[in-house]
């Protein structure tokens, strides 16, 4: 208990300096994510999302879905994922911290296509660089 007194507030113990470091080093990290775009600091996002963009640009409303499925197997994508339900699939580029995956969102109604969305993994942000939506209007 002495020691502490004599050390008075402000002074602080090397371990105490090092968690200090630390954690002025992990904000830093974490305000330059936000500043610094991903795709250029990974260069496989960037692929990816030019694998996006090239089946994207191929992609038409009203393709059925096997026309579609047709059209993912010719771009030959080496990095996105293809998820599929009942009336829709889903193209992901590969997963980067902040949720800044692209999502392409496909929906089908009377087997032909009549929407591609895209967005960030976490919300309905529309990624930046992205390609614009495609929808059909009825």
């Amino acid at each position: 208990m002495k020691s502490d007194a004599k050390r008075g507030f402000f002074s602080v113990s090397k371990s105490e300096k090092l968690v200090i470091v630390i954690f002025s080093i992990l904000i830093f990290a974490m305000f330059a994510w936000n500043i610094i775009p991903q795709t250029q600091l990974n260069p496989v996002h960037r692929q990816a999302e030019l694998e996006y963009m090239q089946l994207h640009e191929r992609l038409q409303l009203g393709m059925t879905r096997a026309d579609v499925n047709k059209i993912y197997k010719e771009v030959q994508p080496k990095l996105l994922r293809l998820e599929e339900s009942k009336d829709a699939l889903s193209i992901k580029t590969p997963f980067q911290f902040g949720a800044r995956n692209w999502v392409m969102h496909l929906r089908f109604a009377d087997d032909g296509l009549i929407s591609v969305k895209s967005h960030i993994a976490d919300n309905d942000t529309f990624p930046e660089g992205s390609p614009p939506d495609k929808i059909m209007t009825r």
